[in-house]
């Protein structure tokens, strides 16, 4: 739903032109109004919660008061020199949003922005879970020995290691609708919307044995080494049906904490596997069609 900031501030734009056109403006002036509005318009739609509020009180004000031709221009030419500040600053906040999601070693989400696009995720299938069975994996997954790495040959040898495992993530899951994230330290964990178990499995399978061929150049001591890894997997897969509003963090909860299950039994039967079950979830039709 639009903001009523945001639709107050549309309205201000509007009323603009139409009294910039009542003041017979030249052609070239016309112009530049427009182009003004076009990219105002533009940073608002990509950040105007940070920023309309600032770009109403330091510019849109002054701009009304403009009544004539040598006025109008003078402020618009003031306004332009504010929007161009404006998109100054909506790139730098699009980059500091980048660095505080994305973990800069590998180059996934952080553990908090993973949560949210996985809650956001779960949201928009709901209301497909309503029409259709909705098949939705967990992968959860970290690195067999880790700890072994950094001990022996240092945390910049760990840090090269986990910085590999983030680009072949990226290499192998590029769907704009996977999502990867850094759970913890060694520890990675995936969504993969419309993935059922059977895909789910080959995927997980896919990244186990390419990280395991992995050969990992590592600077110790002044001389060079190749380091190699495994992994050790547990891929839960939900079969979402009719999936609630207010079941939304706890089925998100549920499909983690299984897939984590599913890991540690993967360590416990000797690493570098991949351990999977897949479970309906969500309202279910009993035998006679009745949803229970």
């Amino acid at each position: 739903m639009e903001r009523k900031q945001d639709i107050h501030f549309r309205s201000l734009f509007r009323q603009a032109v139409e009294s910039a056109v009542e003041v017979i403006l030249t052609d070239n002036l016309r112009k530049r109004l427009a182009d003004v509005q076009t990219r105002v318009l533009t940073i608002l739609e990509s950040n105007g919660e940070k920023l309309v509020e600032a770009f109403i009180d330091c510019a849109v004000g002054r701009f009304f008061q403009g009544v004539a031709i040598d006025d109008l221009r003078t402020e618009i030419s003031a306004l332009t020199q504010q929007v161009v500040q404006l998109e100054q600053s909506n790139g730098n906040m699009n980059e500091q949003l980048r660095k505080e999601m994305i973990d800069e070693l590998t180059g996934v989400y952080r553990k908090k922005y993973f949560l949210s696009a996985f809650k956001r995720t779960l949201m928009l299938l709901r209301r497909e879970s309503f029409n259709k069975p909705v098949p939705v994996t967990v992968v959860f997954f970290d690195l067999d020995h880790f700890k072994t790495v950094n001990d022996m040959h240092g945390h910049p040898a760990g840090d090269a290691v986990l910085s590999a495992v983030g680009a072949k993530i990226k290499e192998l899951f590029k769907r704009d609708t996977d999502i990867s994230g850094r759970y913890g330290g060694e520890e990675f964990i995936l969504v993969l919307p419309d993935c059922n178990e059977t895909n789910a499995i080959a995927l997980a399978e896919k990244l186990r044995s390419e990280i395991e061929r992995m050969r990992i150049p590592v600077q110790q001591n002044g001389s060079s080494k190749i380091l190699k890894v495994t992994i050790s997997l547990g891929v839960f897969t939900g079969i979402l049906h009719k999936l609630n509003d207010s079941s939304i963090i706890d089925t998100m909860n549920f499909m983690i904490g299984q897939a984590d299950q599913l890991l540690y039994k993967s360590k416990h039967r000797g690493r570098n596997a991949v351990h999977s079950i897949s479970m309906n979830m969500g309202e279910m039709p009993d035998e006679d069609g009745a949803m229970v």
